[in-house]
Order: C-alpha cells, then sequence, then structure tokens
C-alpha cells in the first residue's frame, strides 16, 4: 500500500528513525514505524482489521471518512 502524508515534514520526520525517536520518543517511534511498515505491506485496509494490537477503526464527526490505528494511549496514527 502507499503511504501517503499531508504534509512533507511529518514525511521526513517518519522516513529517519533518529527524528522519530526524538521527537516522539523511542517506544512511541518503533510503535509508529511498525504500523507504518503493517500499511506498507498491507493490499488493502481490511488487512488491518485482522491486526488486533492496532485496533484498526473508522473515525466519526469531523473526521468521519478516515481511519485510524492505535500507537499506546491515547496515541494514534489517522
Amino acid at each position: 500500500m502507499v503511504i501517503l502524508f499531508k504534509r512533507t515534514k511529518i514525511e521526513k520526520e517518519c522516513n529517519n528513525k533518529n527524528i522519530m525517536a526524538k521527537k516522539y520518543g523511542p517506544k512511541r517511534a518503533n510503535l509508529l514505524k511498525r504500523r507504518l511498515s503493517q500499511l506498507a505491506a498491507a493490499d488493502v485496509l481490511d488487512d488491518l482489521y485482522n491486526l488486533p494490537q492496532a485496533r484498526c477503526h473508522e473515525l466519526k464527526g469531523e473526521l468521519k471518512g478516515y481511519l485510524s490505528v492505535d500507537l499506546d494511549h491515547p496515541y494514534r496514527l489517522i
């Protein structure tokens, strides 16, 4: 699956392990890297629904139409 980022700054952070660890901390950086790898490996978003630890779910309200996966509470990847 192709991963697109809304902002170039976030894309650069997520593609550099050292910057990611400095900005988000080593634990969250590892989880973020794992989720991005899972997204990249997925053929379709439905593949993520089968990962209970990701808790992939549709959002409601203002973010209706978007999906979210858990990182560590209370952080998610939208």
